[in-house]
C-alpha cells in the first residue's frame, strides 16, 4: 500500500514478454499508476514477434506452428510462381503464460495431427484443428504440476508415445510427469486432465525422448561430473516409473540435445558442445566410429521429413548444416555433417516439403529459404565463410527483440511519438517505430502524377453484381484512366463508358445497379453503363468558373462547388432513372476547400447535412440538404484549411471530422442549439443564433502530410463507421 501525493509512472522490465502500452516493444511491459486517483492501466497493442519453438504438421496441407513467448500461430507457407515466398496466417490463438515446450501428436489413418502444449507456469492444453481451413479447439486442458520445485535448467521437454497411449514431460527438477492418452468416439486421442507426478533421482534433465512401442522413457541428465543418459520404465498403469532397462551411461560434454533415430533396431542421437553422437537404445553405450566434430555450439535442431536419418543443425554463428546419419540394413554406421549456408542464429527450424526452410529466431528476424540443389549452384553462390551456400533467401519477418535499450522521441514535433529502439543479438540494429496501419502490398504499378482515386464496378461485372467494385478511375491532371482488377488481383487497363478519359477527374462513383457518376471541371455526367447512353449531365454557366470540389452520397445527391467565388450547388441524381436536377444554389464568396454530404442515421435532425470547409476565414459550416441554408459553423484553431471534412456517427451521435493541412484530425460534436429551424437562420450566420452547435471534442495527430479520408466498412457487430487516413503515416 502506498500513499503519494503525486502521480507516478511505473515502468517493469521484462526480456521475454508481449510489447505493451505505446512503447511497441515485445520486451517491456508499461504500467501507469496515478496514486491521487487510484487507477493503473496497462494493455498490449502489439505481438510479440520473436520465436521460440516451431515445427510442423500433417492438416490438410502441411501446417507450419509458431509459439511466440505466449501466443500460438498457424501459417501455411505459400509461394508464388517467381519462387518469393510468405506466409499466411491460418488461426492464432492467446495464452495466458509463456510457452515453454510443444510437441505434435501424431495422427494415425485418417486423423489428424494435435498439439500438445506445456507453459512454464505448469498449464498444459492439448489443441486440435477442424476444417479445411484449419481453427483452433481446446481437446483437453489442465494442470500439469502442482510443485514448487525448481524448473529445469535447460526448460522442460515433453514427448509422447502414440502406440502406447501415454506420454511423459520434466518441468521440475527431480521429477517426471506422466500423462495417459484416451481415445474418443471420432477415434481421436485426448491427454487425461489428470497427470501422475513421480519423483526420480536424476535432476539435471536437459532432454528426453521414448523409444518406438515401448514404456521406456530416456532421458539426457547433466550432473556436476558430467553429462549421461539415464533410462527409465513406466509401468502399464502410467502411474510409477522404475529404473531401465540401461543404466546411466556417460555421452558428450555439455550435451544439449537428443533425439531417437529410427530403425529396427532404434538409436539415439546426441549433440554436444564439439561433438555429435549415436548411442545404443539397448544399452546406451556410444557405438564406435558413429561421431562427427561440430564446427560451433549448436542452437537449435529440425529434422528432414519423418525419417528422421537427416537433420538440419544451426549453431550460434548463424551457420546451418547437415547431419546426415549414414545406416546399412538399418544398422547405423557413420555420421557426415554438410553445410548450407549461413541465416541467423536460430531457435527453431523447420523443413517443409519438397525444399523450404523456416528459421525461426528470438535474437534476430526469422527467415523462409529455399535449399537449393547443389549440382545448380555456380561458384559464385560463396557464403562468408568462404564456402558454397545452398540457401537462398525467401522472406524475412522482422523481430523487434530483443531490445536493449530505447527512448521516446516527438521527431516530427507533431504530437506523434516515435519509439527509438536498439534491436538484436549478434546482429544488431536501430529502429524507428510508430503507430499506424500495416499494409501488405497485393500489387504495384507505377503512375506518377496520380491526383486522386476512386473505385467503380467493371463494365463486366453486370447488374447482378451491384456490391463488386473492381475497377480503379486514377485522376491525372489532364486526363483519366481506368484500371480493371480481376479475381487473382491483376491490373489491366480497359475504356469505361462511363468515364470521359479525355478530362481530368474531380469524383467518380456508381449509382443503383448501371449508373455512373462522372464529374469533370467543365460538367458532372450520369451514364448507364449498359446502354452506353448518357442520362443526364449538368454544367455550371462559364462565367462562374469550373469544378473544384463535389461529394455524393447513397441516394445520388450530389454537391458541387464551382470557382473561386464559391457557389455550392445542391443536384439530385435519380438512381432509377439517371436524371440530373439542380436544387439549390448558393455563393459564400470564398474558396471551397472540402465537401461531404454523407448521410447521418444517429439524429433525425442531423439526417440531410452538407459538411462544407472554406479557404480564406479556415471555417467549417453545417448546410442544410436541399436548401443548403446555414444551420451551423465553426471556427477551426490557427489559419490552417479543413482540406478533408466527413459526417459521422460517432459513439451514436452525429459528429463532423475535419482534417487539417498539418496532418492533425479535429471531431467536432453536432448538438441541436434553438427550437427555431433552419430557415430563421440570420443571414450574418452568427454561430451563436444557429440551430446546431459545433463543439470541438478531440484532436488527433496522424502525420506531417494534409490527410484524405476514405470510409471502407465497419467494425464488429456495433457496425461502427471505419476511416481510412491517406496521411503519413497511414491510420484507421
Amino acid at each position: 500500500s502506498l500513499s503519494l501525493s503525486t502521480p507516478c509512472v511505473f515502468l517493469l522490465f521484462f526480456r521475454s514478454a508481449p510489447v505493451s502500452l505505446f512503447l511497441l516493444s515485445p520486451f517491456f511491459w508499461c504500467c501507469c499508476l496515478d496514486m491521487t486517483t487510484s487507477f493503473h492501466y496497462c494493455a498490449t497493442v502489439h505481438p510479440p514477434t520473436f520465436i521460440t519453438h516451431a515445427l510442423s504438421l500433417s492438416l490438410h496441407h502441411p501446417t507450419l506452428i509458431l509459439a511466440r513467448g505466449n501466443r500460438l500461430e498457424a501459417h501455411s507457407v505459400l509461394v508464388d510462381e517467381e519462387g518469393a515466398g510468405s506466409l499466411e496466417l491460418l488461426a492464432d490463438l492467446s495464452i495466458p503464460a509463456e510457452i515453454s515446450s510443444m510437441v505434435v501428436i501424431k495422427g494415425e489413418g485418417k486423423r489428424l495431427d494435435s498439439l500438445f502444449v506445456l507453459t512454464k507456469s505448469g498449464q498444459f492444453a492439448q489443441v486440435g484443428f477442424e476444417g479445411d481451413e484449419p481453427s483452433l479447439v481446446n481437446l483437453s486442458s489442465g494442470t500439469a504440476s502442482s510443485s514448487r520445485g525448481q524448473p529445469c535448467d535447460g526448460g522442460s521437454s515433453v514427448a509422447f508415445e502414440v502406440g502406447e497411449k501415454f506420454g511423459v514431460a520434466a518441468l521440475h527438477k527431480g521429477t517426471l510427469l506422466l500423462f495417459r492418452l484416451a481415445p474418443l468416439a471420432a477415434g481421436e486421442l485426448q491427454v487425461l486432465a489428470s497427470p501422475k507426478s513421480v519423483r526420480v533421482d536424476a535432476i539435471g534433465i536437459r532432454d528426453l525422448v521414448i523409444l518406438p512401442m515401448t514404456s521406456h522413457v530416456v532421458a539426457l541428465n547433466i550432473t556436476t561430473r558430467g553429462s549421461q543418459l539415464v533410462s527409465y520404465t513406466v509401468a502399464d498403469d502410467r502411474t510409477t516409473v522404475t529404473s531401465g532397462p540401461f543404466s546411466p551411461q556417460p555421452t558428450l560434454a555439455k550435451a544439449s540435445h537428443l533425439r531417437v533415430v529410427p530403425g529396427s533396431t532404434p538409436s539415439l542421437l546426441v549433440v554436444g558442445a564439439s561433438l555429435a553422437a549415436i548411442h545404443s537404445a539397448d544399452s546406451g553405450a556410444m557405438l564406435d566410429g558413429c561421431s562427427v566434430q561440430l564446427p560451433a555450439k549448436v542452437t537449435s535442431l529440425g529434422p528432414v521429413g519423418d525419417g528422421s536419418l537427416r537433420w538440419i543443425v544451426g549453431d550460434e554463428h548463424g551457420r546451418l548444416h547437415v547431419l546426415v546419419i549414414r545406416s546399412v540394413r538399418n544398422k547405423v554406421v557413420g555420421l557426415s555433417l554438410e553445410s548450407l549456408g549461413t541465416s541467423v542464429v536460430s531457435s527453431a527450424i523447420v523443413h517443409m516439403e519438397p525444399d523450404t526452410l523456416f528459421v525461426g529466431s528470438r535474437l534476430a528476424d526469422s527467415q523462409l529459404l529455399r535449399v537449393l540443389d547443389p549440382n545448380s549452384v555456380d561458384d559464385t553462390a560463396v557464403g562468408d565463410d568462404g564456402t558454397v551456400s545452398l540457401l537462398e533467401h525467401m522472406y524475412t519477418f522482422e523481430n523487434l527483440g530483443p531490445i536493449v535499450h530505447f527512448a521516446v522521441r516527438d521527431l516530427d514535433r507533431q504530437g506523434q511519438c516515435q519509439l527509438i529502439t536498439c534491436s538484436g543479438g549478434f546482429d544488431g540494429s536501430v529502429r524507428s517505430l510508430r503507430s499506424g496501419v500495416g499494409l501488405s502490398e497485393y500489387a504495384s504499378v507505377e503512375l506518377p502524377g496520380i491526383k486522386g482515386m476512386w473505385a467503380l464496378r467493371s463494365t463486366g461485372s453486370g447488374p447482378s453484381a451491384a456490391a463488386a467494385q473492381n475497377a480503379v478511375v486514377l485522376g491525372f491532371r489532364d486526363n483519366t484512366r481506368v484500371l480493371h482488377v480481376d479475381e487473382e488481383g491483376d491490373l489491366s487497363e480497359e475504356e469505361h463508358p462511363g468515364i470521359d478519359s479525355a478530362a481530368s477527374t474531380i469524383l467518380a462513383a456508381s449509382l443503383g445497379t448501371d449508373l455512373v457518376l462522372h464529374v469533370t471541371p467543365a460538367a458532372a455526367t450520369v451514364t448507364n453503363v449498359t446502354s452506353g447512353a448518357v442520362t443526364g449531365t449538368w454544367s455550371p454557366e462559364s462565367s462562374k468558373g469550373a469544378i473544384t470540389v463535389a461529394s455524393v452520397n447513397e441516394d445520388g445527391n450530389v454537391i458541387v462547388a464551382t470557382g473561386s467565388s464559391g457557389e455550392v450547388t445542391a443536384l439530385a441524381v435519380s438512381v432509377e432513372s439517371g436524371t440530373v436536377e439542380a436544387q439549390a444554389t448558393v455563393s459564400l464568396q470564398r474558396d471551397i476547400a472540402s465537401l461531404d454530404n454523407s448521410p447521418l442515421a444517429s439524429s433525425s435532425a442531423s439526417t440531410s447535412l452538407v459538411a462544407v470547409g472554406t479557404w480564406e476565414d479556415c471555417g467549417l459550416e453545417l448546410r442544410q440538404w436541399p436548401s443548403l441554408a446555414l444551420v451551423g459553423r465553426a471556427e477551426l484553431p490557427g489559419d490552417l484549411q479543413a482540406q478533408a471534412v466527413a459526417l459521422e456517427d460517432v459513439n451514436g451521435s452525429p459528429a463532423v471530422l475535419a482534417a487539417l493541412g498539418d496532418g492533425s484530425l479535429l471531431f467536432y460534436s453536432i448538438e441541436d442549439d434553438h427550437a427555431s429551424g433552419a430557415g430563421e437562420v440570420a443571414a450574418a450566420g452568427n454561430p451563436d443564433e444557429l440551430p446546431l452547435r459545433l463543439t470541438m471534442v478531440k484532436k488527433l495527430a496522424l502525420g506531417t502530410r494534409p490527410p484524405s479520408l476514405c470510409r471502407f466498412g465497419q467494425r464488429g457487430e456495433s457496425g461502427s463507421p471505419l476511416l481510412f487516413s491517406a496521411a503519413d503515416p497511414p491510420a484507421v
